[in-house]
């Protein structure tokens, strides 16, 4: 039997109303985006609901399986040391239901690009304040780029990569977020010079590499120059089956075209040299790049929402240079 999930977002909680309104509200906005999934907010001090009554309340609904998210920028002494306690009790209480706690955001990259796009929107909007040696940013692209992205596993082989997502996006966060199987560089580099294709879901990857190989996937209809999937895709089905195998499949728009190439290799078909698996979208992307981590092909990807056409023309872009992006 499948356990029952829920999530809490744990709070410090506050005294001030409006405070822990705002909260509040921010759960719901999160709960309205983690569609099929119950998320409740708690308190750690100051107000209620609190972490016990929730946890308690979920329990008594018949949820077996509790993830707590403790909404703190950094763990400090309460949230490193008496948090564990109270989630220990709360499994000496509820035996049968599972506690999951999860960290804080202190490690989170999205907060560093939310703090700089502030204070650089503040910057622009005061120039008396920067420095007279010269404009805000100026002579630091390759410092900004190199040490956060050098951090991540790998990242001496990945960097050129990497920095060619920064670059096309201006979102160096979605750069740190790429996950990148230990083969892709090395499969789809082999691709390209054995003259291997790009079977893409977008014209617009196409024309973002026009030195490469490239061949749109069928079953699709063109809408306002771009493309909208139909519900008929046997075309599609056709084309991949026999096109995909040692090619590099290129999906930035529709994550249905990565599920097919997942179904397809799953029913015996031989497999594409890479997947460059970077749909954008909210509804349907995020599954299918998760399915994609654990489908055993060689790929590109991140999870969540955010990727397209830009993210998929960098990467290809990366992958047909010999030498370092510059």
């Amino acid at each position: 039997m499948k356990d029952r999930g829920a999530i809490i977002i744990l709070g410090h909680g506050t005294r001030r109303k409006q405070a822990g309104e705002t909260f509040f509200s921010l759960v719901d906005k999160i709960a309205c985006r983690l569609a099929h999934v119950r998320v409740v907010p708690a308190c750690f001090s100051c107000d209620s609901p609190s972490l016990e009554e929730q946890a308690r309340q979920l329990a008594r609904d018949g949820y077996t399986r509790i993830i707590i998210f403790p909404y703190f920028l950094l763990s400090g002494k309460h949230i490193a040391d008496e948090l564990p306690c109270f989630v220990d009790a709360l499994k000496a209480e509820f035996p049968a239901v599972s506690f999951e706690l999860l960290a804080t955001m202190e490690d989170e990259p999205l907060l560093e690009e939310i703090v700089v796009t502030r204070l650089f929107a503040y910057v622009l909007d005061n120039d008396d304040i920067v420095e007279p040696s010269g404009s805000v940013g100026e002579g630091s692209e390759e410092r900004i780029l190199g040490a956060p992205l050098l951090q991540i596993a790998h990242a001496a082989e990945h960097l050129p990569l990497l920095q060619a997502v920064a670059r096309a996006t201006g979102d160096l966060s979605l750069a740190q977020g790429l996950h990148i199987h230990e083969q892709a560089l090395a499969a789809g580099r082999s691709a390209l010079m054995t003259g291997g294709s790009v079977l893409y879901d977008s014209p617009m990857i196409a024309a973002g590499v026009p030195t490469l190989t490239t061949e749109m996937i069928p079953g699709q209809e063109a809408v306002d120059n771009d493309l909208h999937v139909t519900h008929d895709l046997p075309t599609a089905l056709s084309f991949l089956k026999e096109r995909m195998a040692g090619n590099i499949v290129a999906v930035g728009k529709h994550p249905e075209v990565l599920r097919m190439v997942m179904d397809l290799v799953a029913h015996g078909t031989p497999e594409p040299a890479l997947v460059v698996g970077l749909p954008v979208g909210f509804a349907g992307a995020s599954d299918a790049k998760k399915k994609l981590g654990r489908s055993g092909l060689v790929y590109i990807s991140n999870n969540g929402p955010r990727g397209g056409i830009s993210c998929v023309v960098a990467v290809l872009q990366a992958l047909s240079m010999t030498g370092e992006i510059c």
